[in-house]
C-alpha cells in the first residue's frame, strides 16, 4: 500500500521493518513493479538504497522491470533505470523488447530516448513481429510508424523482409488511414509487389485472420483495398518509367505528434 500511495516515508517504515522490494504482493508480482509504477524519484531511491534487484522478471518468462516500464511508466522512469546500468537490448523469453512495448504504448518520447541509446529497432519477437510491423498495429496514428521506417533508413537496413507484412497489415486493418500508411511506405521500399504477389503471401496460412463475415476476398476486393492495390500499381508504372509516384520520404520529427 506504501507504493502505491508513492508515500516515501511509509515505504522507508516498511522497508526498515524487513519488508524487501522483492516481497510479493497481492497479485504475486514483485514489489519493486509497484514501486516503478509510483514513477516518484524517492521511491525508487530508497528501493533502490534497500537492495532492489532491477533484473527481477515481472513473472516467470516475463517482463523485465526496463521493458515494463517502457510500457507502464514516465520517461523519467525509465530513464532513471537506463541511468542505473540496465541494458537496453533485453528480451523477454517471447523476445518482445523495449522498442516494441514502447511503439506499441505510442510513446515517440520514450521509443527515441532507447533508440538513441542503442536499442535495436528491428528487433523480432518469436512470431516475427518487429516494432514496425506494432506501430501499424497499434492503431495510434501514423507518427512512430513513419519514425520507424526512418530507422530503416537512416541504417541502411533493408525494408524488403518487412514490406509484404506491413501492407499484409494495413489491407487487412481496413483502417481510415490506409492510404497514408501505403504512402510513408513507398519511399521506403526497395521494390513495390504486384496484386498477384500480396494476395499470394495474404493467402499464406498465419497471414490473415479470416472470420465468417470478413474472408480474405471480402477484404481484397473491398473499395479500400481496390483504391491501395492501384496505388501500388501506379508506383510500379512510375519506377517501371524511371520515376516515382511516390515524394521522397520527409521526416516531421515528433513535433506533431
Amino acid at each position: 500500500m506504501a507504493l502505491t500511495a508513492r508515500d516515501p516515508q511509509a515505504v522507508a517504515a516498511r522497508l526498515s521493518a524487513g519488508d524487501s522490494a522483492q516481497d510479493l504482493n497481492h497479485l504475486g508480482i514483485p514489489a519493486l513493479y509497484d514501486g516503478l509504477r509510483s514513477n516518484h524519484a524517492t521511491v525508487l531511491k530508497l528501493l533502490d538504497a534497500a537492495g532492489a534487484d532491477w533484473s527481477t522478471p515481472y513473472n516467470e518468462g516475463g517482463f523485465t522491470p526496463l521493458i515494463y516500464a517502457s510500457l507502464h511508466c514516465e520517461l523519467a522512469t525509465v530513464r532513471w533505470l537506463v541511468e542505473r546500468g540496465q541494458a537496453v537490448d533485453q528480451r523477454t523469453a517471447q523476445g518482445v523488447g523495449v522498442m516494441h512495448v514502447s511503439v506499441q504504448r505510442n510513446s515517440p518520447e520514450i521509443a527515441r530516448y532507447l533508440y538513441e541509446r542503442g536499442a535495436d529497432a528491428f528487433a523480432e519477437t518469436v512470431h516475427g513481429e518487429t516494432p514496425l510491423l506494432i506501430s501499424l498495429k497499434a492503431k495510434h496514428g501514423l507518427g512512430l510508424f513513419e519514425f520507424m521506417l526512418q530507422c530503416y533508413a537512416d541504417n541502411g537496413v533493408s525494408m524488403a523482409p518487412r514490406l509484404l507484412p506491413c501492407l499484409g497489415c494495413v489491407f487487412e486493418k481496413q483502417q481510415p488511414d490506409a492510404v497514408e500508411a501505403v504512402k510513408a511506405l513507398l519511399p521506403f521500399a526497395e521494390t513495390v509487389p504486384a496484386e498477384a504477389d500480396l494476395r499470394a503471401y495474404m493467402a499464406q496460412p498465419g497471414n490473415y485472420a479470416s472470420t465468417p463475415f470478413r474472408t480474405l476476398e471480402t477484404t481484397l476486393n473491398s473499395r479500400l483495398s481496390r483504391t491501395l492495390f492501384a496505388l501500388l500499381k501506379a508506383e510500379r508504372v512510375a519506377r517501371a518509367s524511371g520515376g516515382s509516384a511516390s515524394p521522397a520520404p520527409v521526416w516531421r520529427g515528433f513535433g506533431g505528434l
